[in-house]
């Protein structure tokens, strides 16, 4: 019985050590790492520093019918637009995930005494593109206005700030803060991609500006994080006080300050389950799902690459598999990483067991046997035990 249970024991060891090797090889493996936009064959993937992934593109054959861009090279670097209607729209970035685009609508200044009454937004196609009201505001830098936003033809739902002149305050709030005193901000009122705005001088208690005194109010239609993040609000704001800003845009004196609203988008109007059975489906890649999507005004779908891989789900072989290992920030693993097809797996180092998962759970794994103690394994005396494999299963986001 002796003899018995020291050979089932190399005969375990040995495949232990075949397992650790071909876990090992695997790891070393080339990954192709995905890029995670990407363009139809033979279009340009960048215009200046902006990916240009399908459904977008640049020229003849490279976009969806709606998506067409405009690389224009006269800017160093190069610049991305949207046009629509002899109007056009910087985009800054391009989301398939998430279904946004990132624009730079511009800047408006608007002078006087007079009531202004007029519509500004962004023309674009909105069965294909929305402002969305979740995500940005319109934020108004100097003082001695009231200021109305509402959506064209509807009256319900008007939205007002109003942005006093105090004494020993600046005209415009250099601080950063938008709190009624040389800036005021004001929520979008609904989903749309145009508003009317009325804009008038405004009088209150301690306010130097008298009804029908001259005002200066600098509009921008901004995203929340953006505005709140990196000093941006405080440095657009310094960029108006110092008259760096000029309409529709900032001149280069301003330095890094851009301006960045989101427009959310859909690839078609149809639903998942009705696109599906379509000739028109737009997730053309394996490991890519169709994601129901509402924009705020309207619904329809994305597309979206499955749980463990990235890229562009809107052409062949799009989505391609992430290396988590390669991250660990992100996919945390304490042992051995190991990259797997659409996962990793992560085991303890040899010679240790348990959670590779948790900082320091990995330990030396101690001994045990039952039944009769052999001091002696020959050449296997020192050979680790099978460490324990903890593979993820990631969720849909």
């Amino acid at each position: 019985m002796t003899l018995c249970f020291i050979h089932q024991n190399h005969m375990m060891r040995v495949l232990a050590i075949a397992a650790l090797h071909l876990l090992q090889l695997q790891s070393i493996t080339p990954v192709l790492l995905a890029d995670t936009n990407l363009p139809l064959p033979g279009c340009i993937s960048k215009c200046g520093e902006v990916r240009v992934p399908f459904p977008f593109g640049v020229g003849a054959g490279c976009y969806r019918e709606g998506f067409k861009l405009t690389c224009n090279e006269t800017y160093n670097p190069p610049k991305l637009f949207l046009e629509l209607d002899n109007t056009r729209a910087e985009v800054l970035d391009i989301s398939l995930h998430h279904g946004k685009l990132y624009v730079d609508n511009g800047i408006v200044k608007l002078t006087g005494s007079n009531r202004y009454n007029m519509t500004w937004g962004i023309p674009l196609d909105e069965s294909i593109f929305t402002v969305s009201p979740f995500w940005n505001n319109f934020v108004i830098m100097g003082c001695g206005f009231e200021f109305l936003v509402s959506l064209p033809h509807v009256n319900d739902t008007v939205v007002r700030c109003t942005s006093s002149c105090l004494r020993g305050r600046p005209a415009v709030a250099t601080d950063g803060l938008c709190s009624g005193v040389g800036c005021c901000e004001a929520s979008m009122p609904g989903a749309g991609n145009m508003y009317s705005i009325e804009l008038a001088s405004y009088t209150a208690r301690n306010d130097l500006a008298m009804r029908g005194q001259p005002f200066n109010a600098t509009l921008v239609m901004v995203e929340n994080e953006w505005w709140d993040t990196d000093n941006h609000s405080m440095l657009l704001q310094k960029a108006v006080s110092d008259g760096l800003v000029t309409s529709w845009g900032i001149s280069s004196s301003a330095g890094p300050v851009q301006t960045m609203a989101v427009v959310k988008w859909n690839f078609s109007n149809s639903s998942c389950a009705d696109a599906q059975s379509s000739s028109d489906f737009g997730c053309r890649s394996s490991n890519s799902y169709c994601h129901d999507h509402w924009t705020g005004k309207s619904s329809g779908y994305i597309c979206r690459c499955s749980n463990g891989y990235e890229g562009n789900p809107y052409i062949p072989n799009g989505c391609q598999d992430i290396d988590e290992c390669t991250d660990p920030d992100k996919y945390q693993c304490f042992g051995h990483c190991i990259n797997t097809d659409g996962s990793y797996n992560c085991i303890c180092p040899r010679g240790t067991s348990g959670n590779p998962q948790k900082q320091h759970g990995c330990i030396k794994a101690a001994e045990k046997f039952s039944g009769t103690l052999l001091m002696n394994f020959g050449p296997f005396n020192h050979l680790p035990a099978v460490a324990p494999r903890f593979q993820t299963r990631k969720q849909r986001s």
